[in-house]
């Protein structure tokens, strides 16, 4: 049996902000933050319109996260994205030079909360041995040393009030970020920043293929 955990997308959600989220064969999670103006400017738009295409053949999940400025990426803001298009913090100041006070689209897709727990809670063994595997931090570091780096990587989360599951588990680069993956939840793709959406639908028209193609 492979333990080895890097390449899952371990998901650990809370709130059900929006819709309803059933896994697929081929599954799309847009992690993002609504204090993150460019999850707005070209993270959202770009998921609406993969969910609109792709909807009934691959699963969406929209993970509203934090994993700072905890005053303002919570799940209330949220809901008031969602409900009335409202906009926060640097988000709103960056529409605001636009003359824009209220998000022009509708966020389409399921939206869940991160599981939002305490540093005590996250700091379990297995969540520790899934960070290290992400990390991939043994690889480089001799055996009498290990302890010493689970005790960095335990001090470092140790500092926060509260930690996003989802989001700190996998070891996620920022936001937006997007995984792509399986029913076995193994990540396919994952991909940060601002993206093409031709470059993204294409990867998802490839995936889907491969699974037809392996029915026969």
């Amino acid at each position: 049996m492979n333990t080895n955990t890097s390449n899952y997308f371990h998901l650990s959600i809370g709130e059900k902000l929006q819709g309803d989220y059933t896994p697929k064969a081929i599954n799309l999670a847009f992690v993002f933050q609504v204090n993150c103006p460019g999850c707005f400017i070209y993270g959202i738009p770009m998921i609406n319109s993969l969910y609109e295409t792709y909807q009934k053949n691959v699963g969406f999940l929209g993970i509203s996260t934090a994993f700072e400025d905890f005053d303002k990426n919570t799940s209330v803001n949220t809901r008031l994205l969602l409900e009335e298009q409202q906009l926060i913090g640097e988000t709103q100041k960056y529409f605001a030079t636009q003359g824009i006070t209220t998000y022009s689209q509708k966020v389409q897709f399921p939206v869940f909360f991160d599981e939002m727990i305490t540093p005590e809670d996250f700091l379990n063994a297995a969540n520790l041995a899934i960070i290290q595997q992400k990390l991939r931090v043994f690889e480089t570091v001799q055996p009498d040393e290990q302890e010493a780096v689970k005790q960095r990587i335990t001090a470092h989360y140790q500092q926060f009030s509260q930690i996003a599951h989802t989001f700190h588990l996998n070891q996620l680069p920022g936001t937006p970020t997007l995984i792509i993956y399986n029913r076995q939840q193994e990540i396919l793709k994952l991909l940060f920043g601002q993206q093409s959406l031709a470059v993204v639908a294409s990867q998802l028209d490839a995936l889907l293929e491969k699974q037809v193609t392996q029915k026969f």
